[in-house]
Order: C-alpha cells, then structure tokens, then sequence
C-alpha cells in the first residue's frame, strides 16, 4: 500500500491548498525531519486540484516547525507557507493532545492577486492502537485573517478534522499517510486532503 501510495501522488501534480493541520500534532521523535507530498481537492472559493509539498521539523520538545508550498490547476494559482506549533498539554491517558499552531501565507489568485494571511489553529488530538495499528485522529479550528490589498481584508474560519498514521516502519525510514477534511464556516474554503511523509 505504502508504495503504491508513493508512486500514485506524483503524478497527481498536474491535477489547491492542502492540509492545514498536517502532521502538526503527530508524534514524531526530537529532531525528526519530515518531507510531505499531499494531493488536495477544494470544493469552493477557486475549485481545483493540486499538489503541496513541505517540509517539517521539531528540533525542541515541545515546538515543531514547517515550511511548505502548494500549486493547483484552479483561480488558487499558488500557495507558500510557514507555520509552527506548539504542544499545550501532552497526549496522556485519557487527556487529549492539546496545541496551537500559528502560520503565515502568501497565496495568488487568477494569476495576478496576491493575499497575504496570518491565522491560528487550536487543535485537539489523541493517538490510538487497534490490532498494532496506530493513528491520531485530531480536530481543529482555524482562524485567520485575510489581506488582498489596502482596500480589502477578512476574517476566515473553518472547521478542520482527520488523522494521521504510520503504514510502513525501518530501520532508516517511517512512512506516515494523513487525511484532512477542511469544512468553510466563514469566508474559508472546504476541501479535502491526502497525503504521504516520509522521514529523512
């Protein structure tokens, strides 16, 4: 499955924003890096289908950090990212994983507008074991604020949930799958997301 995985989302390039959640809250180990290929579809605000790919690491216990960026054959032309998040509270018993992730993004519509957004996403998250199979279900809600130009700007929030989970174990390398459901409340965009990171 992981290599069909692996050979399929390459050619789906052609085909967006990604995740917003991501591997954000997955428990990876201190100073893991991560590369992510993620093939997204959005359902409205510049409908199309697309391909991100980023790069996350957690060089500090508690904090983790991304880059990333994203191109669609839709009105959402392109996409580049920055974010990091932050553990509040551990996944422990029965407490959930609690965090926050902050990001920026630069995103061009039509070719020619460009909108530069700041947000922040309050997640929960709590991993599971069923038959040796691990995964980490999460939700979140993410806030941001949109600026197109001097004249116009925006307050966006969606509803955001999936999971995230290991399908192929070695010694040198881990590769996790993640999926994504994006769900616009206000001014965001619903879409949903597939992806595969492998750790370097």
């Amino acid at each position: 499955m992981s290599k069909f995985l692996m050979l399929v989302l390459p050619f789906l390039c052609s085909l967006s924003y990604g995740s917003i959640v991501g591997y954000s809250t997955h428990p990876f180990e201190l100073n893991q890096h991560v590369l992510k290929s993620e093939f997204a579809s959005n359902f409205n605000r510049g409908a199309g289908m697309g391909l991100e790919v980023s790069y996350l690491t957690n060089p500090l216990e508690d904090f983790n950090f991304e880059l990333g960026a994203g191109f669609t054959d839709g009105d959402r032309n392109s996409r580049m990212f920055a974010a990091t998040t932050y553990e509040l509270f551990p996944d422990f018993g029965n407490q959930p994983r609690v965090s926050i992730k902050g990001y920026i993004e630069r995103n061009q519509f039509f070719n020619d507008i460009t909108q530069n957004a700041v947000g922040v996403a309050p997640i929960l998250s709590k991993g599971f074991a069923f038959n040796e199979l691990e995964f980490f279900p999460f939700v979140a809600l993410p806030i941001q604020f949109n600026r197109e130009s001097s004249e116009y700007s925006e307050m966006a929030t969606s509803f955001s949930f999936g999971a995230t989970a290991p399908i192929s174990t070695t010694r040198q390398r881990t590769i996790n799958a993640n999926f994504e459901t994006n769900i616009n409340l206000v001014n965001s965009f619903t879409g949903v997301a597939l992806g595969v990171g492998v750790t370097l």
